[in-house]
């Protein structure tokens, strides 16, 4: 069964994650990044192409910073990054960790 990203709708690969509730999405457009389990049952409803067309931005920037961004409404993390016009450091020290090719 052909898997999609939540963010771009494009083809991915998604692991149970081991450590959190939540699962590893390895994306060929957005990158890797690691996302709450609640959370990727409704992102698609509570925001607009526009807000995942950025998280899917921020995602990317992590990655070429050698970090995978956790999205999860738990930690408010999408909230402050739809907040934002930069993916700063002080939001990658909270909302990411450095990338595990786990």
């Amino acid at each position: 069964m052909e898997q999609k990203c939540v963010l771009c709708a494009k083809e991915a690969v998604i692991k149970n994650d081991p450590i959190r509730d939540g699962y590893l999405v390895n994306c060929m457009n957005c990158g890797r990044y690691i996302i709450g389990g609640k959370t990727n049952d409704t992102i698609a409803k509570e925001h607009d192409k526009e807000q995942l067309q950025i998280l899917s931005r921020f995602t990317k920037e992590a990655n070429t910073s050698g970090r995978r961004l956790i999205l999860s409404n738990d930690t408010n993390s999408i909230t402050e990054l739809l907040s934002t016009d930069n993916l700063t450091d002080d939001i990658l020290n909270r909302f990411s960790e450095k990338d595990d090719p786990r």
